[in-house]
C-alpha cells in the first residue's frame, strides 16, 4: 500500500467524531466493558521502561495512562488524522515515541522482540485478514510479552444496525453517521473467536485468557439515553465485546 492510499481513507473523514465517541467519556462499550478491563491489565503488565505498541491507536485514548506508568508507548494507525490527534494528546509525554502511519495488514516497521506489550483495541474488526497481524505481533513481541485485544463479540451481529451486509452475514461496511455531512462507511469483519486464536497462535503465541464483559444493573441509567430498556436487558445477559490475552513464551 503506497502513501497516497494511506492518506486517502475513510478513517480520516471520521477522525474527530471517532475520537469523541471512543474517548473515556464516549460510548458505553468502552466506558463500561472495555476500558476498565484494559486499565487493570495495563497496571499488571507495565513497569517503568516497558515498550508498548498500540496498533490501531486512533487518538490515543489510553496512552497517557501508559506513559504515566512509565511505559514507552509507540502508536501506529492507518489514518494520519487520527495520528494528528494522537500527537496533540501525547504531546507532554516524554516517553511517547513519534506515532507512525502504517497498515496493520502488512509488515510492521519494527525489529523483532522489541515490545513487552501490544494493545489492539477494536482494531481487528476493520481488517479483511488476520494472518498478517497475528504473525507480525508475534515477531515484534519480546519473549514473555503479551498482546491484549478487544473485538466485537462474534455473537453480536444482530446489534449492528448500521451494518451493510455485502452478501455475507459477517462481512460488510459499518456506517458512521457523524452529523457532519454524508454518512461514512468503513470495512467491518465480524470474525469468529477461533479465527483470532488461529491467527495469533500460528506465530507461537499462547492464549492466556478470554473475557466477555457484561453490563450490570447499576448501569440502568443508560436506559433512555444510550439504549432502550429491552437492549439494556439483553446487555445484562449477552456479551457484545470479547477480550483476549495472548503471551509469547519465554
Amino acid at each position: 500500500m503506497n502513501q497516497n492510499e494511506l492518506n486517502q481513507n475513510p478513517w480520516d473523514e471520521i477522525a474527530q467524531y471517532y475520537g469523541e465517541r471512543t474517548s473515556k467519556g464516549g460510548d458505553f462499550l468502552r466506558r463500561y466493558l472495555i476500558y476498565p478491563y484494559v486499565e487493570t491489565a495495563i497496571d499488571r503488565y507495565i513497569t517503568p521502561g516497558s515498550m508498548v505498541l498500540n496498533i490501531g491507536c486512533g487518538p490515543g485514548n489510553l496512552d497517557n495512562e501508559i506513559a504515566g506508568l512509565g511505559g514507552n508507548i509507540v502508536g501506529v494507525d492507518y489514518s494520519h488524522k487520527m495520528l494528528q490527534a494522537y500527537r496533540s494528546r501525547l504531546n507532554g509525554a516524554s516517553n511517547s515515541a513519534f506515532p507512525l502511519q502504517a497498515n496493520a495488514e502488512g509488515a510492521l516497521p519494527f525489529e523483532e522482540n522489541a515490545f513487552q506489550l501490544s494493545l489492539q483495541i477494536m482494531l481487528l474488526n476493520s481488517l479483511s485478514r488476520l494472518d498478517y497481524i497475528g504473525s507480525e505481533t508475534g515477531r515484534v513481541l519480546a519473549p514473555g510479552g503479551s498482546v491484549l485485544l478487544a473485538v466485537a463479540h462474534p455473537d453480536s451481529i444482530h446489534r449492528y444496525k448500521n451494518l451493510i451486509i455485502n452478501g455475507n452475514p459477517r462481512r460488510g461496511n459499518y456506517i458512521w453517521n457523524t452529523n457532519e455531512g454524508a454518512p461514512v462507511e468503513t470495512p467491518f469483519f465480524l470474525w469468529d473467536q477461533s479465527d483470532y486464536e488461529t491467527a495469533f497462535t500460528a506465530s507461537g503465541l499462547q492464549l492466556k485468557a478470554t473475557y466477555e464483559p457484561l453490563l450490570d444493573i447499576s448501569q440502568s441509567h443508560l436506559i433512555g439515553t444510550e439504549m432502550s430498556a429491552q437492549d439494556f436487558e439483553e446487555h445484562l445477559r449477552v456479551p457484545s465485546v470479547l477480550i483476549m490475552e495472548f503471551q509469547k513464551p519465554l
